[in-house]
């Protein structure tokens, strides 16, 4: 998992290098005195606690990066599904969020040196599991697997 800054919105590395010269999210976050966080629930490691706080890992490294920049810390709560959109449109400029690196995202926004490596499982129901020592044993007609949508799951 990694942290992400938006540093550009076009396709070109000529015109990503442009712009961060142009205009770095650090520096306009240093002006402005607040870092805003993009995230989205992912327990445990991001969630509203019941007094509505969040709480968990990522938080506690978004929290850490604001002081260390010396700056105060806004967390934006948005869908999964919207966070690489809405970090690319200016809406926040950090995603926290457990999102793994992958070619097709690093193709619009930059990834810091991920802090965690999480592999893949596969969860299954105590009724359903007998058999199953492979994810391959899951391939079967009138099996219904599910993940959330825009993960690498």
């Amino acid at each position: 998992m990694t942290l992400m800054f938006c540093l550009a919105g076009s396709v070109s590395a000529d015109d990503i290098n442009k712009q961060i010269a142009k205009s770095s999210i650090i520096d306009k976050v240093m002006r402005k005195g607040t870092l805003r966080i993009g995230l989205s629930s992912f327990v445990p490691w991001a969630m509203q606690d019941k007094k509505g706080e969040w709480v968990g890992f990522e938080i506690d490294v978004a929290k850490q990066l604001a002081k260390d920049m010396g700056v105060k810390i806004e967390f934006v709560p948005t869908k999964w599904e919207g966070l690489i959109p809405s970090l690319l449109t200016g809406k926040f400029d950090l995603i926290v969020a457990g999102m793994t690196g992958t070619p097709q995202r690093a193709l619009k926004i930059n990834f810091t040196t991920p802090y965690d490596y999480a592999g893949m499982n596969v969860v299954v129901h105590k009724n359903f599991a007998a058999g199953v020592t492979d994810y391959m044993d899951l391939d079967k007609k009138g099996n219904t697997i599910i993940a959330r949508l825009g993960t690498t799951g």
